[in-house]
């Protein structure tokens, strides 16, 4: 088993009609306890990971959701739940997926919330054998559930989304699951669907800081993906 804290810095632009923006900001801290399990899949390492935390606020609360469904911060603990699976193809090389991971967001005190995230994705990882960084790219899909605004849902909000999302991460401090890492990764949309009137993204760009510690239990295994968004998705 394993915990992780993280904390991204995102950088997010959005277009609808005339309306090009560009926005920064830091993101919602996100803490994670991981179990791990190791079967052979195919005659090759795999890896199972369950995962399950919430996120920190580390902002103002959404009362700006009516104009602002790209939030970066929800303002509230929101738990977290995630499955996946990795499969080494070879050494250095291994096949995920995500088979699900869900954020629960929660009400602020004006009983306004962003809509729940549900999130699948298929992802390959090139980590070279004694090398200290790797390198990703995911297919990922993202169903974002309607806000609420004072118990009432808002027709702008909510939608479908598809995303290939290239990422690097390298270790920085310490080594294995107990290390200090940096990772960036950017959302490029490949499919947006959104509920009513709303801001559609260009990009996404996402990087921070990501702190892991083993707490029992390590084990050699295919490098599976760190939640680095308390989206994250």
């Amino acid at each position: 088993m394993s915990f992780s804290i993280s904390l991204p810095l995102i950088i997010n632009r959005s277009v609808n009609l005339n309306l090009d923006s560009q926005e920064t900001n830091v993101g919602d801290i996100s803490l994670l306890f991981r179990h791990f399990s190791s079967p052979r899949l195919f005659s090759k390492p795999s890896n199972i990971q369950l995962a399950i935390g919430s996120t920190i606020p580390t902002g103002n609360g959404i009362t700006n959701v009516i104009t602002d469904e790209k939030n970066f911060a929800s303002g509230t603990f929101d738990p977290i739940v995630s499955m996946v699976a990795a499969l080494m193809i070879k050494p250095g090389w291994s096949l995920d997926t995500r088979f699900y991971t869900r954020q629960i967001l929660s009400y602020d005190d004006n009983r306004t919330k962003i809509g729940d995230l549900y999130s699948y994705g298929f992802n390959v990882t090139y980590a070279p054998v004694g090398a200290s960084y790797n390198l990703n790219s995911q297919i990922k899909f993202i169903n974002r559930e309607q806000d609420i605004f004072n118990d009432i849902t808002f027709a702008n909000s909510g939608g479908d989304y598809i995303y290939f999302t290239p990422g690097f991460s390298k270790v920085i401090f310490g080594q294995g699951e107990t290390a200090i890492r940096f990772w960036s990764e950017a959302d490029i949309p490949l499919y947006q669907y959104v509920q009513g009137v709303q801001l559609t993204e260009k990009w996404n760009l996402r990087f921070g800081l990501n702190l892991g510690l083993t707490l029992f239990g390590h084990k050699s295994r295919p490098h599976a993906p760190t939640e680095n968004k308390g989206l994250f998705d």
